[in-house]
């Protein structure tokens, strides 16, 4: 067997148990003989691995397994009890700790050369499949939702070897990848797979403004500081965050009454030597932060994942893949070149698990709902030009033509309230807001949450204040309410209650409102970047979403926002 012949294990499996069962049955079925055993250890680090021994054997020309809980004493009778076939034994572990060890007996013809090397494969495997359902189980637990890479091909198997290690380790990370890619599951693999997972693990998407990234540090302390495109963050912040970390790498280890300082992983989405010479990232901060570092490979370099991401982001949002996955579906997202990645992959599946309307999802479906991943020639006409339909990254860049805008401008009252968020610093918050927290409009709320001021946050319940903090500085990422609890130490009720009645919002929508103040930051910095890319810049993962909320808080699309300033 070869590391290829284990790809299709590695997508939706329904549980790590079913997948190692499924690993091994195909190296015993390719011989038609012998027999094997796999032993999860369990460790007090990784409660999620409970002890467990699968046996499987060929009998009567059947290959029959059972899972027990036998443990150590079980596996090492096998051993004993083997005779003198071909046989070999490995092991594998989980962030350095012994997780399972893994038992093959082949027939007399294969050599105990032959069998070594299956049983270490196997071991090899084992320890990847663990990580990812660690991975799962973990991200369940914190986001609420079961994010686990996903895939086989050549890239994704170096990738988890990278996690592997990397997990091991406390050094700095710094994951590279376009933009879309799954830097975000990666350090939270990394973290959900090294003993320190119970520890905080805070992931803050980077933006301009005067960050200052000792709090950070220290709310991470423990921990995992994930920041996600850091060359986005202004010099001056990268510089003290270089300092910082210099720092903390100083600071004597041998006092064991300090708390051990935040494990960083960064992201960036470009080339680190070619930033720096263009003075989007620090070289100091490039220093501090360049110790492991891996590339994540686009989607378009490994199509032949694409099966099993589909698998698991369907089984993800609700649906069981048996069910849904047609041979259409696969066929025609493997002809596409995914210019966002896999966060254009988990858009495609979300709509497609909503909106189709067969039991199984097929080119009608994606006609209808998703017609940018058709080959051109293969779209429907555009309702108003009779072009084919445009994939949301071929949107008109064209530049407006001269002379005044035909729309008119804004209404004063628009204006007004986006200049009371749009001032940067603490003069944002305006007494007359000061002097009643409880009764603070809306617009306060998001001020509040992208520029914070310590003095009106100190008046506030600590949960809101975590809240509040964590949505301003990651309003671009998926949140969900689960989450947004976690980060503010209360339950999810509780945090709704708060937001309610000292608030007058919804989580919801204050995390929609800090994302349309930011487009309209977008859409005034960037002219001639499409909507589109304003939209997913921002957090929003579906135009019409954005476009409806845009219209519902500034009282303009934002084509005619643009037009009119």
């Amino acid at each position: 067997m070869q590391e290829t012949d284990f790809a299709r294990l590695h997508g939706s499996a329904p549980g790590l148990r079913s997948a190692l069962e499924d690993m091994l049955r195909l190296v015993l079925k390719q011989h038609r003989a012998g027999g094997g055993a796999i032993l999860l250890q369990g460790a007090a680090a990784f409660p999620l691995v409970r002890p467990a021994l699968l046996r499987m054997e060929w009998r009567a020309g059947q290959l029959s397994s059972h899972w027990g809980d036998e443990g150590e004493e079980g596996f090492d009778g096998l051993i004993a009890g083997a005779g003198s076939a071909s046989r070999a034994e490995s092991s594998f572990a989980l962030a350095g700790q012994p997780a399972g060890r893994i038992w093959l007996r082949l027939p007399g013809p294969v050599s105990n050369n032959e069998t070594a090397e299956q049983a270490r494969l196997l071991a090899e495997q084992s320890a990847f499949l663990l990580q990812r359902h660690a991975t799962r189980l973990w991200t369940l637990e914190r986001w609420g939702y079961p994010w686990m890479l996903a895939g086989g091909s050549e890239g994704m198997r170096l990738l988890d070897g990278f996690i592997q290690r990397a997990a091991g380790s406390r050094l700095p990370v710094l994951l590279r990848g376009e933009f879309g890619t799954e830097t975000p599951l990666v350090a939270a693999a990394i973290h959900a797979c090294g003993t320190g997972h119970a520890a905080p693990f805070l992931r803050v998407q980077c933006t301009g403004g005067d960050n200052d990234p000792r709090p950070w540090l220290m709310e991470a302390a423990g921990g995992t500081l994930f920041l996600m495109d850091v060359e986005k963050l202004p010099l001056q912040a990268q510089e003290r965050l270089a300092q910082q970390l210099a720092t903390l790498a100083s600071a004597n280890p041998a006092d064991s009454t300090a708390c051990p300082p935040a494990r960083l992983i960064a992201s960036i989405t470009g080339e680190p030597r070619h930033l720096v010479a263009e003075g989007a990232l620090s070289r100091a901060l490039l220093a501090e932060l360049d110790y492991l570092t891996t590339t994540i490979p686009p989607l378009r370099q490994r199509l032949a994942d694409i099966r099993a991401l589909l698998e698991s982001a369907l089984e993800r949002h609700g649906q069981n893949p048996a069910e849904r996955l047609g041979e259409e579906l696969v066929t025609l997202a493997g002809g596409h070149d995914w210019p966002d990645n896999w966060r254009e992959l988990e858009r495609f599946v979300a709509r497609l698990s909503v909106m189709a309307a067969g039991p199984v999802i097929g080119q009608a479906d994606i006609r209808q709902h998703a017609a940018w991943v058709l080959p051109t020639a293969d779209r429907p006409a555009d309702p108003v030009t009779g072009a084919p339909v445009t994939t949301p990254w071929e949107a008109d860049t064209t530049p407006p033509p001269a002379g005044p805008p035909t729309f008119p401008a804004p209404p004063a009252t628009i204006r007004a309230k986006a200049a009371l968020v749009d001032r940067p610093g603490p003069s944002i918050h305006e007494p007359a807001l000061a002097d009643s927290i409880g009764a603070a409009p809306a617009d306060h709320w998001v001020a509040m949450a992208i520029n914070p001021d310590p003095a009106l946050l100190q008046r506030l319940h600590p949960s809101l204040r975590r809240a509040l903090t964590f949505l301003g500085r990651a309003y671009a990422e998926p949140i969900s309410l689960a989450e947004l609890a976690s980060q503010a130490h209360a339950s999810a009720s509780h945090l709704s209650f708060l937001f309610r009645t000292e608030l007058g919002l919804s989580t919801r929508t204050l995390l929609n409102r800090i994302r349309i103040q930011k487009a309209q930051e977008v859409l005034r910095n960037l002219p001639r970047l499409p909507v589109t890319e304003v939209a997913l810049q921002v957090g929003f993962s579906d135009l019409s979403h954005f476009e409806k909320n845009f219209r519902r808080f500034v009282g303009l699309t934002p084509g005619q926002y643009r037009r009119g300033l």
